[in-house]
C-alpha cells in the first residue's frame, strides 16, 4: 500500500494479492503449473490451536500489514466498531479457504491454476462486503 492508496479496493488487494501472487510463484516454479500445498497446508494448520498459534505469531513480523489493516480500519469509521471487527476477522475466512479450494482445483484438474484472476476476485468480494451495509441492529455473536 502506498501512503495515499485511492481506495478501500487498493488496500484490500494490497493484502490479498500478494499470497495469491506467492502461491501463484510456488506453482511456477513447481513448473507446468502444478499447484504446490501451502493453501491447503494453512488451511488445515488454522484449525489446530498450536498451528494457528505459530501462524498468528508469524503477522507480527508484518509491519506493512499492520499499517494497510490501520488504513482499512480507518476508512470503515463510519460503521460500527464491533462490524469492522466482525468484517476483519472473516476476511481471513474467505482467503484461506478459497485460496485452498483454487489450488485444490488446479490439482485435481490439472489445469493451471489463476492466481492472478482470484486475486482480483478476492479483492473484490472482500472489499464489497466490507462495505455493506449494517442491518442489523443486536451485536454479532464474538
Amino acid at each position: 500500500m502506498s501512503a495515499t492508496s485511492a481506495s478501500l479496493l487498493d488496500d484490500v488487494r494490497s493484502l490479498v494479492v500478494p499470497a495469491t501472487d506467492a502461491l501463484g510463484e510456488l506453482a511456477a516454479q513447481a513448473g507446468e503449473g502444478k499447484p504446490s500445498w501451502r493453501a491447503r497446508f494453512v488451511r488445515a494448520a488454522i484449525h489446530d490451536p498450536q498451528a494457528a498459534k505459530i501462524l498468528r505469531g508469524l503477522g507480527d513480523d508484518a509491519p506493512a500489514a499492520a499499517r494497510i489493516v490501520h488504513a482499512v480500519v480507518a476508512r470503515l469509521d463510519h460503521l460500527p466498531a464491533h462490524i469492522v471487527r466482525g468484517r476483519a476477522a472473516l476476511m481471513t475466512h474467505i482467503i484461506t479457504p478459497a485460496c485452498a479450494e483454487h489450488e485444490e482445483q488446479a490439482a485435481c484438474d490439472t489445469t493451471t491454476a489463476r492466481w492472478q484472476a482470484t486475486g482480483d476476485f478476492l479483492s473484490a468480494a472482500i472489499t464489497g462486503m466490507l462495505q455493506a451495509p449494517v442491518t442489523q441492529t443486536r451485536q454479532p455473536p464474538r
